[in-house]
């Protein structure tokens, strides 16, 4: 989870669930969550790490474990539109 600041929102991005890992994007505004859904997203991930950029307002995901345990060692970033 980070802070969006260009969205107001706060974003939460994959999880886990019976079948593996999930590529979900949900954004809380205070009231409520809004499932996202981006035209280009990560895959699914285990261990990343996320953050809010403070110059650009971005959320930021680095890294983590894909469902084989695989390491990543890509970056996404979001502006919480796209």
């Amino acid at each position: 989870m980070a802070t969006a600041a260009t969205a107001g929102s706060v974003v939460l991005f994959s999880g886990y669930y019976n079948t593996g890992y999930l590529a979900d994007t949900w954004m809380w505004n205070g009231t409520v969550w809004t499932q996202q859904v981006p035209a280009t997203a990560p895959p699914g991930r285990n261990y990343s790490a996320m953050a809010s950029d403070g110059t650009t307002g971005d959320v930021v995901v680095f890294g983590g474990t894909n469902s084989s345990l695989l390491q990543s060692g890509d970056t996404w970033t979001s502006n919480g539109v796209t």
